[in-house]
Order: structure tokens, then sequence, then C-alpha cells
């Protein structure tokens, strides 16, 4: 043990790398890469800081159950059963003339019993004459006195759009009614509804989906989806929910795409949806789409629809050269339709001429299952067994001259994980679910490449079941991929192509991840959580303010010693932190918690982040250096038994945290000073260098580790270890 030498580390920029790796010490990658990066963000400049808190928006959706009436009439004229019996093509309720009457009563139910309503769904409503702002849902709870549900109904849906009606707090009630609610002398007018249906939360917990929705660079929305739901969010504030036919088991299976102020929805089993914004936040609509000239095929009993309820819908699409491509037919899973120019939803096949539709399949030697269709600068396709582009490039695509490339036989997994596409290359998780390819075009082979980027982090892949992109917005951010794993964690990619910057990192929560999503700026997640023995799920956003998750943060009316807008965490023994000062933990009751002293610039309460340590410790931040091996006359030293004797951080904004090094028992590192009320003041935010000493123990592979256990804000820009041998 006669020498001494120091090893800086300056930057981390290669994330946590598969424990395989751990010798390649020769290779560049090697200096900087963590062994363990767990709840850390690595920025471009290099640096590892604590990853972004969870702020809490909203509970999720439970599952539906529909009340169905026990007894409906149609009073004015048609058959009552028809607004209830889930299809539109088996009938409808047809009124007679409404003239003056008032209320004038298109269907009514009788559900039994009282009932907790949670939406009620109108389909197809509509008058032949003009229109009317009269008609409304309304209950009763003695079939006397009515009121109204919401707001007023438009009469203009003869194509089954669906109006949602929900308020809050739910209703409870037994009778339930549409009806013309007014005087207005509608004369020879009928109405006729298609389906009226009404909601009940189930007693289970509801898959879900984060679907960004941008109608303009200022409105931009995010489309939760639920049994049944889609819930409208903007900024983060709930706007209104929209019926959709996807059950909660169907929606892992949703793709969709997104043109101006319209989203499709496609699903192999559910006729594609048209979820549409018509005027205000609060004014969204549904509708399946009506295709016209839809394409005959043989399916061995003579010439139908090639898609249909009964042969099964096409399971993803996209719009390229003014063209709707659907692909992935549930009955012809190689083939796909491309519609007429300008005309998306008609799909007529019968002129092979420039502008018409036309039905084309993948030329392969297996089952090519079409899984999602993505516009760049080709038209794209991604299969269960490899991946295609569409030529001509320069050219309008026909019937006439269209050419599919395969270009790899790797295959993607799929239906529902969506490539994601970074700086001028396409992200795609491969069929085996181990590995995530970057698809770029190469001008010199004419042709794409699929490298894997996740070689040397393959590890932290697990069951990969949804992905989402956050673009980067700022000069400290890069790209952000994130890969929903099927044990609940993130695998997250922090990249910027420019710079060579690849960091795989993994983000783990009090609960499990279910789904993500991303607009321009934010990253929304689906959480699982059990809060007070009670199974939930929130639906939140990463949020470089929190320094925990589910949490709510008070800014405003300060001082003050309360905190309110908890009522999601009642029960369950929380984290709270004040003006930098981590407080006892408290446990919400109505959804307030109280502290002892006032707070001057924010109070925070929330969940902690879970042990990601592997000592029982309560670390919920985790980053631990590569194995330090010195070198002799460029020669590595691996032989003997090596100690770290001093560990120097250079840290910027930073709280507090542990430290330790040669797997000995970490230290706390704190910035405090000694002097007049040490306990009344938090502890000092500090940038700068800080040495820690006096490491006992040996190893003939020493690693240093940094670790937190509070709520603190953490950013190690660069490390040096002095090591003795």
């Amino acid at each position: 043990m006669g020498r001494l030498i120091a090893l800086p580390q300056h930057r981390f920029t290669r994330g946590e790398i598969n424990p395989k790796l751990l010798g390649r010490y020769d290779t560049e990658m090697y200096s900087g890469a963590l062994k363990k990066a767990r709840n850390v963000l690595v920025t471009p400049q290099g640096s590892f800081r604590r990853r972004p808190g969870l702020s809490f928006i909203r509970a999720h959706e439970a599952a539906l159950t529909e009340a169905v009436p026990s007894a409906a009439t149609a009073p004015n004229g048609g058959t009552a059963a028809n607004a209830y019996n889930g299809s539109f093509a088996t009938g409808v309720v047809t009124t007679g003339a409404i003239g003056t009457t008032n209320p004038y009563v298109v269907v009514r139910y009788d559900l039994g019993s009282a009932k907790i309503i949670k939406h009620a769904d109108v389909y197809g409503l509509s008058i032949d004459t003009g229109s009317s702002a009269e008609f409304r849902i309304q209950y009763s709870t003695d079939d006397a006195a009515w009121s109204n549900y919401g707001d007023a109904l438009p009469t203009v849906d003869s194509d089954g759009t669906s109006r949602r009606r929900s308020v809050s707090p739910a209703v409870t009630a037994r009778y339930w009614r549409v009806a013309r609610v007014g005087a207005t002398d509608l004369g020879a007018a009928v109405a006729t509804l298609q389906e009226f249906r009404l909601w009940v939360d189930a007693a289970t917990v509801s898959a879900g989906r984060i679907i960004r929705f941008r109608y303009s660079t200022t409105e931009r929305y995010m489309v939760v989806l639920s049994d049944r739901t889609a819930s409208i969010f903007k900024a983060d504030v709930f706007q209104v929910s929209v019926a959709i036919p996807h059950t909660a088991a169907q929606l892992a299976g949703v793709d969709w795409v997104q043109s101006l102020d319209t989203l499709i929805l496609f699903h192999k089993d559910v006729q594609p949806i048209k979820l549409f914004r018509e005027g205000s936040d609060t004014e969204w609509g549904t509708y399946a789409i009506a295709f016209a000239n839809i394409p005959l095929y043989d399916y061995g009993t003579g010439n139908e629809g090639i898609i249909s309820d009964t042969r099964g819908w096409p399971q993803c699409g996209t719009f390229h050269e003014g063209r709707l491509w659907l692909g992935g037919l549930k009955s012809l899973p190689s083939t796909g339709i491309a519609s007429t120019v300008t005309s998306f939803f008609d799909l007529d096949d019968t002129v092979a001429d420039a502008d018409h539709g036309f039905v084309w399949t993948l030329d392969a030697d297996d089952v090519a299952e079409i899984f999602q269709i993505y516009s760049a600068r080709h038209l794209l396709i991604y299969t269960s067994s490899g991946e295609y582009y569409v030529l001509p490039e320069t050219d309008a695509i026909t019937v006439e001259n269209v050419v599919f490339k395969r270009t790899s036989e790797h295959g993607a997994l799929g239906p529902g994980v969506r490539i994601m596409s970074v700086a001028g290359a396409v992200l795609f998780v491969q069929r085996n679910g181990a590995t995530v390819r970057e698809q770029i075009f190469t001008d010199l082979e004419q042709t794409y490449t699929a490298e894997d980027i996740a070689l040397l982090s393959s590890h932290l892949l697990s069951d990969p079941v949804e992905t989402a992109l956050l673009r980067a917005t700022g000069p400290e951010q890069g790209d952000l991929a994130i890969i929903v794993n099927g044990d609940g964690t993130l695998a997250v990619l922090q990249t910027l192509r420019s710079q060579q910057i690849v960091a795989w990192l993994l983000w783990q929560t009090a609960g499990t991840f279910l789904a993500a999503g991303a607009d321009d700026d934010d990253l929304h997640v689906l959480v699982e959580r059990e809060i007070d023995g009670v199974t939930v799920r929130f639906y939140e956003q990463f949020d470089f303010d929190a320094l925990l998750d589910a949490s709510v943060k008070k800014t405003s009316g300060l001082p003050d010693n309360e905190i309110t807008g908890l009522d999601h965490l009642d029960g369950e023994a929380s984290r709270v932190v004040a003006d930098d000062i981590v407080l006892p933990n408290a446990t919400p009751a109505a959804g307030t918690v109280t502290i002892t002293n006032d707070a001057s610039t924010y109070i925070e309460v929330g969940l902690d982040f879970p042990d990601v340590g592997d000592r029982s410790l309560g670390e919920g931040v985790v980053a631990e250096g590569l194995p330090l091996i010195p070198r002799i006359q460029g020669a590595p030293v691996l032989d003997q038994k090596k100690r770290i004797v001093s560990l120097t951080l250079q840290v910027n904004a930073t709280q507090g945290f542990y430290v330790d090094c040669n797997g000995g028992t970490p230290r706390e590192v704190s910035f405090r000073k000694f002097g007049d009320a040490l306990l009344d003041v938090a502890a000092p935010i500090y940038t700068g260098a800080v040495s820690i000493d006096g490491f006992k123990g040996y190893s003939r592979l020493p690693t240093w580790r940094v670790t937190q256990r509070d709520p603190m804000p953490l950013e190690v820009l660069a490390t040096e270890a002095r090591i003795s041998f």
C-alpha cells in the first residue's frame, strides 16, 4: 500500500451499464458510465441529479359498468329498447312531431333502484328540421320532479356523435330520461336518438393510455384514456370527459394519429373512432368513422367488405402524402389500405389511377403483422417480423408505382408500443422486448440501418409495454425516451444525437408505472399506488420543482402552516418539506396537513421515493461509480487490494446526501455551519467542491456511492477519488 493516485470522472453521459460490462475498463464508454443509476437524471452537460418528482394531477378514472334499465319507455313514439341495445345498426328511437309539448320525452329509463351515475352518454341525437337548444338529460328520485343533468344537448348528430354529460358530485337517482324541456314550437319536427347509456363506477381500477393532442401552439391538451372514457386536460386542469367504445382490456392495443382538430383511435376489434374538439376547451365529441367505398375481399364465402365488425378493423394508421394509410387489418394482418387523395375516409379502389385508394399487402415469407405506420422521409411500416419503407420518395405514391422495401428482419414489439422520432432517427422496441433500435436512413447505402442503442444497458428493459418521448426544450436537456416496463419501472434514455449522448437510467416510484405520455414540455404518467391500504391509480406529471411523488405544493397564500388538496393521500404517512426544511412525516386527514410553524416560500407534501438501494437504508436515490482501476505505466492494476481514501465531489445547488466508498458505511454530507439558530434554519444549498476522507475497507474493485434518503436538491458535476494501493 505504497502508492496514491487520483482518478477523476468528469461526465456520466453513458448512464447505467450492464453489470456484464464492468470489466471493460479499456473502453471509452467506461469513463462516462455508472454502475448504478437509480432515480437520477443525467444531463447533456455530463452531471447527474435527483430525478424530478411527480406532481399529482387527478385520480385516474375507474372502470365502468353500464346501468341497464329494468324498464324503458318511449312515450312519444319509437322502440325504447333501441336506445340501449349497444348497436347503431339495429334500430333507433324516432318520435312523432314535437310541436309545443313541454316536456317532450324521447326516452325514459327506470333503473329499478337508485344508482350513482358517473356518466350519461347520448349518441346520435338529432331533429329532422333545424336544431334546438332545449334537449336535456334529466333525472328524478321519485319520477315526478325532474332535474337537468349537465348542459343542454345539441340536436345535429345524425352521424352517431357521442355527447357525454357528467356532474360532480355524482348524482344518485332511479329515473332518467332524454327530453325536450322548453316552449319553442318545433312544429312537425321529429327527434331521432341512437343510444342513451348510463354508467356507474365499477369496483375495479382501469387501465389507461396518455395521448398528446395539439390543436395549436397555444391550445395543447392531454387525452387520458380509461375504460370507455377519454378525459381531456389542458395545462394539467381537467376539462371534460368524452365517451369512447374501448374497454379497459383493449386500451393496451390502441394506436392513434392526429391531424389538426382530429384524433383517430385505432384498435383491431373496434371501428376507428374520431375524437374532435368543436369550440371551447369543454366542447368535444366522438363518433365511429363511416368509411365510404370499402374495398371488397373474398374471405371464402364471396365478396364482402375487407373491414367490418365481422372481419375486424385496422389496428394502426397515419397520414402521408394526402392519404390516410391504414394497416394491420385484423383478418389480413399484413395488409393495409391507402385512402383516396385528400378524402381520408373514402377508400374507393375501383379505379386504378393516381388519386384513388388502393389495397396493399407486404411481400413477406412469413406473417408480417403490421403494428405501426409512421410518416417520415419515407412511409415507414413496422411489423412483427421486419421493417419496411415505401417508395417512391420524390413522386407521389400511387397504386401503379408503390414499392415496399424491407430494411431488416428485427421485428417490432406491438401492438400499442409506439415508435419515437428523435432528431431524424426513429426508435423502436424490438419484438424480443430486450432491445431498442435506432433506425436512420443512410445516404451512402440508400437504405435504413437499425443499430441497437440499448446494448450496454439492456438489463434495464423488462417486458416493455409503453413508450413516450419528451423532446428537449432547453440547453440543459436532451430528448428523454421513456420505456414503461411491465414490472412497473421506467427505463429512461437521455439522448442528444448531435453529441453522441446515450444514457440509460432506471426510475422507480412507490407504486407501479402503468403508462406514459408527453407533450412538448411535460412528461405525464399513470401510476398505481397503495394509499392507506387501498389500490388507486393517479395521473401525475414529472416536475423539476417537486422533490416528492404524488405531491402537492403550495406557493401562494403564504406565510401559512396549512396545505390542502391532499385528499388523494388521506390516511397515508407522507413526507413534508417546507422552506427547504425536511419536516417530520404527516398523515393527511380530510385532504389537509398542518405543520408546526408558518412556511414563507413553499410547503410540499407527497410520497418519498422508494428504497432503490440494496441495504434497506431507505435510499431513494442511488448513483454508484464503476470500479476504479489505477494504471501503472499504462497497465491496469487488478490483482492488488485497493482503497478509496478520499473522494472529492463537485456539486451544484445541492443540500445534502450520503456517500460511501469501498462498500463501507454511508456517511452523511451536509453543508450546515455551526452558529446561532442552527436548528431553526434550513441546511444551505451549496455549489462548489466537497471532500470526504477517512474511508475504511479494501477491495480489488473499489467504488463510490452517492445516495439520498431525504427529499433534497442534488446535482453532482464530477468526482475525483484518491486511491491507495
